[in-house]
């Protein structure tokens, strides 16, 4: 099959096992109340290649994580969402069908963290930055900026993983020289990972539309697009268009991205049931799918 490799899809950080499982689960099981069998879990993941030791951790991590529960069920073990776990993911949906679709407004405002972590906090460190590059920040010197006010979102980051020593303030910056945000980000490299997914995807939604495509090259590939977009909102806080050179491919890309996302949709799901099929047939027929518009636009959820 044309530029279709199962391993492209583990490719990208987002796509270590548990947070594939998490892609799967948002994907196709998206705030299912039901449980599903521990052996369909492992039968979607090794759709990816992942072997069943490595699903095994998967979902145990999950499980760790509050993502998931397990239930008793006797023969075979069984796992639901939680309901932090539907959350989670809905917020995720949220950011990632809404990112790219409409420029953000921008009032010239910048948001402005800082902090220290201690030696004997330092396993904080990493979670930290992952928690601000998911938020927008991008470093820049010793201190990390996001457009817009994000002092709010940026508290409860610190607050998570236990940092006291932060600071966070919000206003307008000098544009000039080498303290000028804009500064964190590198719009040359930028540019050319939304042109390469340009150039990856637009073939694939081409072919999709002519020949098709097969379901389990739609998974895969379908799972790809969700994964490689997610990554950019850890690299991309949605710049104000004021700051961005002319030509920039964002609103190209992201309309790619949608029109992939839910052409393949269908051609997937005929895939994810048959795999569930094979090892709980019930929860084959619950599976699901929503448009990237439904996901943008879900209600909101307590």
């Amino acid at each position: 099959m044309p530029g279709y490799a199962i391993e492209d899809a583990l490719a990208f950080p987002g796509s270590r096992p548990h947070y594939l499982l998490m892609t799967l689960l948002g994907d196709y099981w998206f705030r299912r109340d039901e449980s599903i069998a521990d052996a369909a879990l492992a039968g979607l993941l090794a759709e990816f290649g992942v072997p069943p030791s490595s699903a095994e951790a998967a979902v145990s991590r999950m499980t760790r994580q509050g993502m998931l529960e397990a239930l008793p069920d006797g023969a075979a073990p069984r796992y639901r969402t939680t309901s932090s776990g539907m959350r989670i993911i809905a917020e995720g949906a949220a950011r990632i069908f809404t990112f790219g679709v409409r420029p953000p407004a921008w009032d010239g405002t910048w948001t402005r963290v800082s902090f220290g972590v201690p030696e004997s906090m330092s396993r904080a460190r990493n979670p930290l930055i992952r928690r601000l590059r998911w938020l927008g920040f991008a470093p820049l010197r010793s201190d990390w900026y996001a457009p817009g006010d994000r002092s709010a979102a940026a508290a409860r980051a610190l607050s998570e993983v236990g940092v006291t020593a932060g600071s966070i303030s919000t206003g307008a910056v000098g544009e000039r020289g080498d303290g000028n945000p804009i500064r964190a980000w590198d719009l040359d490299v930028l540019r050319a990972r939304y042109q390469a997914f340009i150039s990856r995807f637009g073939p694939v939604l081409d072919r999709a539309r002519g020949e098709g495509v097969s379901g389990a090259e739609a998974l895969v590939t379908r799972t790809a697009t969700i994964d490689i977009w997610r990554s950019f909102l850890s690299f991309d806080p949605g710049l104000p268009a004021e700051l961005l050179p002319p030509g920039w491919p964002l609103t190209e890309a992201a309309e790619l991205f949608h029109a992939t996302y839910d052409l393949l949709g269908p051609c997937a799901l005929s895939r994810v049931r048959q795999v569930l099929g094979e090892h709980d047939p019930a929860a084959a027929e619950l599976a699901v799918i929503y448009t990237s518009q439904e996901y943008a636009h879900q209600p909101a959820r307590g």
